[in-house]
């Protein structure tokens, strides 16, 4: 098969039909998957084509400046996109690489990340018999091994955990709710009246939290709230929970929205929490979580999962007991020039 490279610099205009393969993959999911993803970050843009002039495989080079990978700032795969070709991925690969070695003297290359681990990232991993769950990280089954077969290996592994509710899943709940009680900590729920007071006091505490994370790097406020604050519009307020020390200053939360890619049953998602690194809030993490669990067994949900935590985070152990990993995903990276 022949293949063609196609290049783009992206302050010229979108590279020739970048969107039209992520379309084809992911058909009417396309907006909810792939659809809107600004790409203005990107440093070049690139498309493989056919013969036909049919597209098989896209990404995009990119470098965030902030990012820190084995003490140097790593070059990223993003948008990557490609069709079951081992040939076609290798190219699309090798034109970011080349171009990033060129541009930057790149040494690490990371991906698929795009631009930051605020926006997507990660490869997920095949499986089989789990639901779907709304904003899920979703891509072909063989996109693993794309990566794998031209060089890449995985430098960090995540998962999504799955919890069927039972009383069990919140027996430590009142017991810890005591505790905090008498370190002047509680917990209330989302305000939707004040929501941007609410949305601020998150962005301040997952600053605090995620810092140490690995890949972090922080992000605009502003880009921060035109990013959640549609989110936040959609869910349930019940299932936003903010922890709040004496003086009312925000030290936890944790967030959740209803799985609404199902019908047969209730099912509730985790996607955030953050704790403040502070002495009086050891032990909050366990305390929201099971007051979640709690305020979605009585609601009538009958499974939580707990998504896209990093395989050695401490969030993994605060999901509870009975919790079974119902997803993997991987970051690849690679070394350049070897």
């Amino acid at each position: 098969m022949t293949l063609h490279l196609l290049d783009c610099d992206p302050r010229e205009g979108k590279s020739v039909r970048f969107d039209e393969l992520a379309e084809a993959l992911y058909g009417k999911d396309f907006s909810s998957e792939r659809g809107g993803e600004d790409y203005s970050d990107s440093l070049r843009l690139f498309v493989v084509q056919d013969g036909q002039g049919v597209v098989m495989a896209r990404a995009a080079a990119m470098v965030n400046r902030n990012m820190r990978y084995l003490n140097t700032v790593p070059g990223l795969v993003s948008f990557f996109e490609s069709r079951d070709n081992s040939d076609a991925a290798g190219m699309i690969l090798q034109g970011v690489e080349k171009y990033l070695i060129n541009q930057g003297g790149v040494r690490y290359i990371l991906g698929p990340l795009n631009g930051s681990t605020w926006e997507r990232y990660r490869v997920t991993l095949p499986f089989l018999g789990v639901h779907r769950f709304v904003m899920d990280n979703i891509n072909p089954d063989y996109y693993h091994r794309l990566f794998e077969s031209n060089g890449y290996g995985a430098v960090a592994h995540y998962i999504t955990s799955k919890i069927a509710l039972t009383p069990r899943s919140f027996y430590r709940q009142e017991r810890a709710s005591e505790l905090f009680s008498r370190r002047k900590i509680t917990v209330d729920k989302l305000n939707p009246s004040y929501l941007q007071n609410d949305l601020q006091a998150i962005f301040e505490i997952s600053l605090d939290s995620f810092q140490n994370n690995f890949l972090y790097t922080p992000i605009a406020q502003d880009r921060f709230m035109k990013k959640y604050s549609g989110l936040f519009h959609q869910i349930n307020p019940d299932f936003v929970l903010i922890a709040r020390d004496a003086q009312s200053v925000p030290v936890g939360f944790v967030f959740a929205f209803e799985n609404t890619l199902v019908r047969e049953n209730k099912e509730l998602v985790v996607k955030t929490l953050a704790i403040r690194r502070r002495q009086d809030t050891m032990g909050l993490g366990s305390l929201l979580v099971e007051t979640l669990h709690k305020k979605a067994y009585e609601a009538g949900y009958t499974t939580v999962y707990h998504a896209l935590m990093h395989s050695d985070n401490i969030s993994t152990k605060v999901a509870g007991h009975d919790a079974s990993v119902c997803r993997e995903y991987r970051l690849y990276g690679k070394e350049l020039g070897v």
